[in-house]
């Protein structure tokens, strides 16, 4: 159920959300009643980050189930035309014939701006672009006493974001990844992409995955039908820089990004946000 739960709000249908409970659901907002039915419910989330945001992701986490209880953990994170913010807390189920029956949830939301939230506590972000690469047949070279080292061709792709929009060149680069005895993997990405208006661009990364135990096998299912909930079974973090002479895209050669993965549908999903 909590797979499918995530899945739902990640989709933003308000329909499919309202679902999830029943028709006489009694839902709380840190104390305060929000709805005694689901149609209020649906019309307190529509006006919130799900149903107003540019972009929306969220996570959750199971923290406590018993038959028909459960403890939730959850965070988002939110671009929209207020700026960007981050949201945790945590929620309380009651289950009644599949659906939920009492909501009661509690959270906090921070703005991702330095007049908001200290530097020391939250970097801020904006979201520059999701790619959605297909990869090759990895290349195997073997356990080499330090782990086994494949490498994973880009074959093709797609770029899609409010600045930066393009295809991934095929043939352009690849991930090279090392993957270590206690399953955890350390990541080389270079690959080139051509923008929508002309410009080529190289990104480059190093990152980090690392699933959950049992979960080596999912995770690395790259030909498995993209699933943003199931993203939460491994942690697939890199950070891309990208390098180009096209004066229109100069601003990429000055900026850091924050990149949350996941894989499926035939390779690799990254949702790279640049730090501000």
């Amino acid at each position: 159920m909590l797979a499918s739960t995530v899945t739902a709000y990640n989709s933003r249908n308000l329909d499919t959300i309202a679902e999830l409970f029943s028709d006489d659901v009694v839902a709380t907002w840190n104390g305060q009643l929000i709805a005694s039915n689901r149609q209020q419910l649906r019309a307190w989330f529509a006006a919130g980050p799900i149903g107003t945001a540019e972009h929306f992701a969220i996570s959750k986490t199971l923290k406590v189930a018993s038959k028909d209880t459960f403890a939730v953990q959850w965070r988002y994170d939110v671009h929209g035309p207020d700026g960007d913010r981050v949201g945790i807390g945590l929620e309380f189920w009651s289950v009644r014939d599949g659906v939920v029956d009492c909501w009661d949830a509690y959270g906090v939301e921070s703005p991702h701006s330095p007049a908001a939230a200290s530097s020391r506590e939250l970097l801020g972000t904006d979201f520059l672009c999701e790619m959605r690469i297909q990869l090759g047949e990895p290349i195997d070279c073997g356990d080499t006493g330090y782990g086994r080292r494949t490498a994973h061709m880009v074959t093709s792709g797609t770029v899609t974001g409010p600045r930066v929009r393009g295809r991934i060149l095929p043939g352009s680069g690849g991930d090279w990844a090392h993957t270590r005895p206690d399953g955890s993997a350390s990541l080389d990405v270079r690959i080139c992409l051509r923008t929508d208006d002309g410009a080529t661009i190289q990104a480059t990364a190093l990152g980090r995955m690392a699933p959950g135990a049992g979960d080596s096998g999912y995770a690395l299912d790259f030909d498995k039908a993209d699933d943003p909930a199931g993203a939460a079974r491994y942690y697939f973090r890199t950070s891309y820089l990208f390098h180009t002479g096209d004066p229109r895209y100069a601003w990429l050669n000055n900026i850091v990004t924050a990149v949350r993965g996941r894989t499926g549908d035939g390779g690799v999903i990254y949702e790279v946000f640049a730090l501000t």
